[in-house]
């Protein structure tokens, strides 16, 4: 410091002014140096603490299942902070979360799939683009489902397989690409694919999941690619409800009375006399009480009239009797073939 301020007191009276001038200078910029720099860090940390604040809303918006107001917000994260991966994986994770639940009602005033499909798109071919392994397979085997979506629109032209056969080719296991290629090998006029091909990728699914969640999500698209073929893979249908019955697995009340009624509500009352012509007896006592677990089925007749064969099936006679007289006494006004069917069901038990 000493050197310094005899440096500057050194030289003639223009030199030693020039010199102060030149130092003034020099600290005035450092101090708008560090004021600059200071005002830098300040909006960094505000942009963080903005994009956090928005990842979180984005958070509870999709735990809520509101969809369209998570991608927003997700979104906003994402244009406020680009540089931000965490940002750019909840929006990620949000159209990936969207597309597996997807309703009409859920698109949030988008018109149709497609609608949501063709919003969504970027972000998945730019996650596809950057990332690699299992990750990459989960991004492609959403396209493919995405891809689905618009062929369902309309878009025939479109190969709806392709993207899951390249996922399940970057990972044989993956869970996603397995469940939604089994899905689409049976949708009607879509993959073509056999029950047994689509039965292998469901099979190949639940070896790979590891949570609830993930078994859910599985059978859940199982059972409906099965019910969108309507009675024709009814006898399926009841054996996978029984499977899901012993694992302890869950559907939702909606799908399991679908399932009811192409198995036992369409056949009808004669539908009683060939009840396992497909699925032996074993399997539909596994299954039935499971699939009217919660469903009121005591109000419906028909479904006591299949407990009853069930049990007169598997042996118990006397046990099938007291079910059928029960049924007639607690519905006087059953239709001709239901009380037809019952009478003659206690006559034979006699």
């Amino acid at each position: 410091m000493t050197r310094f301020f005899a440096w500057l007191r050194s030289g003639t009276p223009l030199a030693i002014f020039l010199k102060c001038v030149g130092t003034a200078s020099a600290l005035i910029s450092l101090f708008l140096g560090a004021v600059q720099v200071r005002n830098v860090v300040v909006k960094w940390r505000s942009g963080q603490a903005a994009a956090r604040e928005l990842l979180a809303a984005a958070d509870f918006k999709l735990s809520t299942r509101d969809y369209p107001q998570a991608w927003l917000l997700a979104s906003q994260a994402v244009d406020s902070f680009p540089a931000s991966a965490p940002a750019r994986a909840k929006q990620l994770a949000v159209a990936m979360a969207w597309l597996r639940d997807i309703t009409i009602s859920s698109a949030g005033g988008d018109p149709s799939f497609s609608a949501v499909a063709d919003k969504l798109t970027p972000v998945l071919l730019r996650a596809a683009s950057r990332t690699e392994g299992r990750e990459k397979a989960d991004v492609l085997a959403h396209l493919g489902w995405l891809t689905f979506l618009k062929w369902r629109d309309g878009a025939r032209n479109l190969a709806v397989a392709q993207p899951y056969r390249q996922a399940l080719a970057i990972d044989s296991s993956n869970l996603y690409a397995h469940a939604m290629l089994g899905h689409w090998l049976l949708y009607p006029g879509g993959g073509g694919g056999s029950l047994a091909d689509a039965r292998a990728h469901f099979a190949a699914a639940l070896t790979t999941a590891t949570t609830p969640a993930e078994r859910q999500f599985v059978r859940s698209w199982q059972a409906a690619a099965l019910v969108n073929r309507n009675e024709e893979f009814s006898p399926e249908l009841i054996r996978v409800a029984g499977a899901m019955a012993a694992e302890g697995d869950t559907l939702s009340p909606g799908t399991r009375s679908r399932i009811l009624w192409l198995a036992y509500a369409l056949p009808g009352w004669p539908g009683l006399t060939h009840l396992t012509d497909s699925v032996g007896v074993a399997e539909q006592q596994a299954a039935f009480p499971w699939l009217t677990h919660g469903l009121e089925a005591e109000r419906q007749p028909l479904y006591r009239a299949v407990a009853a064969r069930l049990t007169e099936l598997s042996g118990d006679t006397a046990g099938a009797r007291l079910r059928y007289q029960t049924i007639l006494k607690d519905f006087p006004a059953l239709p001709p073939a239901g009380r037809e069917y019952l009478a003659a069901a206690v006559r034979r038990r006699r």
